[in-house]
């Protein structure tokens, strides 16, 4: 008489993976959105670190803001110039968050949850730290005609009165509307379109936003993020800010 064998029947085998591939389904979706949160509260607290750096920096310089990069709205993400001399680069707006001693990890300029479009890297970190160079002190690594140091943030202190319709710029700390976005996720820029907003939650895409009043919200419903051309077009982006509510 034969004797069964201790090894799994095909049956069973099938069985074992189909159980499996059950609870990767179950899981996956789960695992996936406790990513996002994670990155979500990663983000949140960078925004709060500017935050404390943007009072530090008003602290030392009689309560005056750091000044608004004029021209295109994708300037509000701009941390660096580089200079007329050799390596020489110049700060401003969250760059002047950083040399002011406020805020020196860098890495708080980078929502974790930013998207690119490949082969562009230049909203992260790496891509200006590569090789062990420093950053904000130099040129973008291996791209000798890039003049700038960006962020993943962009930088818009929203004053308490109305210009055109749109909140004026504050120039000091106490002319900031404390209902109003100061620092938000990158949303200059035509790399981004309404499927590729920094934050999902189910159905609905957000971003975070610091207001003034020291509190970040994770704000969502932007339906105006359809443009593929918010980075040249003032009205648009000012209108998404101004639509961002705690």
């Amino acid at each position: 008489m034969c004797k069964r064998g201790s090894g799994f029947t095909l049956i069973e085998l099938l069985v074992v993976i189909a159980i499996i591939a059950l609870l990767m389904a179950i899981l996956m979706p789960a695992l996936r959105r406790a990513k996002e949160q994670a990155k979500r509260v990663y983000c949140a607290s960078n925004l709060r670190q500017m935050g404390i750096a943007l009072v530090m920096y008003c602290d030392g310089y009689d309560g005056r803001l750091p000044s608004l990069q004029d021209g295109d709205p994708w300037k509000t993400y701009v941390a660096y110039w580089k200079g007329p001399a050799p390596d020489e680069n110049i700060p401003v707006q969250f760059g002047l968050l950083y040399e002011h001693g406020g805020c020196r990890d860098a890495k708080v300029f980078y929502c974790p949850s930013v998207e690119v479009r490949a082969p562009w890297k230049g909203h992260r970190y790496e891509y200006y730290v590569a090789d062990g160079k420093l950053w904000g002190t130099i040129p973008p690594p291996g791209n000798l005609k890039d003049d700038k140091v960006r962020t993943a943030y962009n930088y818009y202190p929203q004053g308490r009165g109305l210009e055109d319709g749109y909140p004026t710029v504050a120039k000091k700390i106490a002319d900031l509307a404390s209902a109003r976005a100061v620092i938000v996720d990158l949303i200059a820029s035509s790399n981004f379109g309404r499927g590729e907003m920094p934050h999902h939650m189910g159905g609905t895409a957000g971003l975070n936003a610091l207001f003034a009043d020291g509190h970040v919200y994770l704000t969502g419903g932007v339906d105006l993020f359809e443009s593929i051309d918010i980075g040249h077009d003032w009205p648009l982006f000012k209108e998404i800010l101004f639509s961002l509510e705690p």
